[in-house]
């Protein structure tokens, strides 16, 4: 093999792994919302303040990720040609077969090493991760700023000019359940927030009638109660909204609605802190 074919194996390399960086990044920062952030910030401060300044433009990341794959891929492809015209010249293989062969082996390397293997990696691993691809992709969002600020700004023409349905934006009960089944098959969330959110989709429409409970069977809670005592109460009567009383069920102060309850599920702490009384919507 001539001498000249390791640089562009170089280069090769080093296109395989900035797509791999771009690919890998775009999962990593996406997953974070508000709450992730916040803990992020709390034990990385100066990454996280990378992180909060590319977080604050979406489009112009998308577009910087989009951009940085795009030119790296299209650059592997080429120097991959070069090298594989190279090869048939000085084995005296047909071109034909070599370019057949290069594209095969490029797109499974591509496939596997530069777009699944590290999203994967990024979506189990999100603060690890981010830890890497922050810095690095905040000097790229700035080196590459003149094309995605156009390209960004041509998005926002193109969108604007699009009509949505927004009652087919609108989420039914089956694709929220569906959504709760796979965030638990991937560990995104736990067990008791899995059945609560099965609960507060699985109400039905009725009637006042069908409503209408005797004092004696109605199901509340005390002011008194914890966090832990009302989930169970929840979970066991299957009702979304528990009335809240203070002394006696002739003085109910609010109704507890589940929804309202799951931002405390991850955070054990705050729940034995929580009084009942400042979650409870007026009755």
């Amino acid at each position: 093999m001539e001498y000249s074919l390791y640089p562009k194996f170089v280069l090769l390399l080093i296109c395989f792994l900035l797509s791999a960086f771009f690919s890998g990044s775009e999962v990593a920062l996406f997953s974070f919302d508000k709450k992730k952030l916040r803990e992020f910030k709390k034990e990385n401060r100066v990454v996280g303040g990378y992180l909060q300044l590319l977080l604050d433009n979406p489009k112009r990341l998308l577009v910087t990720i989009l951009l940085g794959n795009t030119i790296v891929n299209v650059g592997a492809s080429i120097i991959s040609v070069v090298i594989a015209l190279q090869i048939a010249h000085t084995l005296d293989i047909p071109q034909e077969i070599a370019i057949l062969v290069q594209i095969a082996l490029l797109t499974v390397i591509i496939l596997l090493l530069c777009e699944t293997s590290p999203k994967l990696w990024a979506q189990k691993y999100p603060f690890q991760s981010t830890r890497i691809f922050a810095i690095p992709l905040y000097w790229f969002s700035i080196l590459f700023y003149p094309v995605s600020k156009i390209l960004t700004d041509l998005l926002k023409i193109f969108t604007s000019r699009i009509s949505f349905d927004k009652s087919k934006s609108v989420l039914h009960a089956e694709e929220i359940t569906e959504l709760a089944n796979l965030s638990i098959e991937k560990g995104t969330i736990e067990e008791g927030e899995h059945e609560l959110i099965h609960g507060i989709v699985s109400f039905k429409t009725v009637t006042a009638r069908e409503i209408m409970t005797p004092r004696v069977d109605m199901i509340s809670v005390s002011v008194d109660e914890s966090f832990d005592e009302l989930m169970n109460i929840i979970n066991s009567s299957g009702h979304s909204r528990i009335p809240l009383y203070e002394n006696s069920l002739d003085k109910i102060v609010g109704i507890i609605y589940a929804k309202d309850l799951l931002p405390f599920l991850k955070e054990p702490e705050s729940r034995k802190l929580l009084s009942l009384r400042s979650i409870a919507r007026e009755a």
